[in-house]
């Protein structure tokens, strides 16, 4: 009684495709890792040029002294600057988002709301909604009102309605009510 491996009792071209099988396997597989990295290294570019878009448009703005009396001014981010960061779509709002919930600068923080409300569509609701919901500032929720009319207008709707019965701020209640009355679609 002859011994063999398990290999013997596969036919040449079973053997064969089972080759071609495992280097499909494992190109698949390196193809993915490959896929995963470059994502990362896109992830943290992408995040490096709105920082730098971000402190480049505050620097902007920074202290001046006029006739003897210290400002600060804020400062719109450059067309070329909002162009960049809508280029970058989705993978923007995870960075931006983090800026509104992280940053103790409130000039930071509306910049980077004025940019990710300048990103548009069904991407900028939730966020918004947050800040329109829960932010602390009536300011902030009144920019975020104003910045989700770039959404969707069905989606954006029901919480600036929301807004507009239930904000604890009057100002804010009656901001709602305003952008209902004048840019719901008619």
């Amino acid at each position: 009684m002859k011994m063999t491996d398990g290999l013997d009792c596969v036919r040449p071209q079973k053997r064969f495709l089972l080759l071609i099988l495992l280097i499909c396997l494992l190109v698949v597989g390196a193809n993915g890792w490959q896929t995963r990295r470059a994502r990362v290294t896109v992830d943290n570019s992408v995040h490096e040029r709105i920082a730098a878009i971000i402190s480049e448009t505050l620097k902007q703005g920074e202290l001046r002294t006029y006739g003897g009396v210290s400002v600060i001014t804020r400062v719109p981010p450059s067309n070329s600057a909002v162009e960049e960061v809508k280029r970058y779509g989705d993978a923007a709002v995870p960075i931006l988002v983090n800026y509104l919930q992280r940053s103790e600068n409130g000039r930071e923080r509306e910049l980077a709301l004025r940019l990710l409300g300048s990103l548009g569509g069904s991407r900028i609701v939730a966020p918004l909604r947050e800040v329109i919901l829960y932010d602390p500032s009536p300011t902030f929720r009144q920019l975020a009102l104003r910045w989700i009319t770039q959404a969707p207008w069905k989606q954006a709707l029901p919480i600036i309605q929301e807004a507009a019965e239930a904000d604890r701020n009057e100002r804010v209640r009656e901001e709602a009510k305003n952008l209902i009355a004048t840019r719901a679609p008619k």
